[in-house]
């Protein structure tokens, strides 16, 4: 995990998995909304989903995105729900 300062009062931190992908963002601090997203990977390293919530704890989802490819790695399908 990492973290830096993002204007007064906000931090954004990022998770990334052992094969270092990106898999969490988190944004929070003293007087922010908070935010959060999880990202999830296919077994060839492309985005497989992007969840949005509107609290850290990821219990209030705001939305996701689900994306589809091809045999050749071609993204092919990308569907959100709000």
């Amino acid at each position: 995990m990492s973290g830096w300062a993002n204007g007064p009062g906000g931090v954004i931190s990022s998770t990334y998995d052992v094969a270092d992908r990106h898999t969490r963002e988190e944004f929070g601090g003293t007087g922010q909304t908070p935010l959060r997203m999880d990202l999830t990977w296919t077994d060839r390293d492309q985005l497989d989903s992007l969840t949005r919530w509107r609290d850290l704890l990821g219990t209030q989802k705001v939305g996701s995105t689900v994306y589809g490819y091809n045999s050749f790695g071609d993204l092919t399908n990308l569907a959100s729900s709000f």
